[in-house]
């Protein structure tokens, strides 16, 4: 199985997600390991860290990843349609609609961007 098919194959379990899931998050982490230059955080080993439920911590995974990204976020409050769009340098590179969450959207969102890029390099 190659890096994209494994992005895919949680991608999947995220777009199945309807809020937080420690597993997830503990599969999210070791996934994107390998993509993180932005440098690695500490607070990350922590129960507190919840990717899949807080936007902050949603938001710093994609900067460790993609520094310098521009996100587009979108949704509306008490409603199960968030949405999210990472650019880098005016090109789309990954997004995530019609998701139970924000953090969730952008999630999403930084996995298909991952996907995208593996993809493009043949992995």
């Amino acid at each position: 199985m190659s890096r994209a098919d494994d992005l895919r194959a949680l991608l999947a379990r995220v777009e199945e997600a309807t809020g937080r899931d420690l597993h997830l998050e503990a599969a999210l982490l070791r996934a994107i390991a390998p993509f993180i230059t932005g440098g690695w955080r500490d607070a990350w080993y922590g129960i507190g860290f919840a990717p899949t439920q807080s936007i902050g911590d949603a938001v710093a995974l994609i900067d460790a990843v993609l520094p310098g990204a521009y996100l587009d976020m979108d949704g509306t409050t008490g409603k199960a349609n968030w949405g999210a769009r990472i650019r880098v340098h005016d090109n789309d590179i990954g997004d995530a609609w019609n998701r139970p969450s924000l953090a969730l959207a952008l999630i999403a969102a930084l996995l298909s961007a991952l996907i995208a890029q593996e993809v493009e390099h043949g992995r």
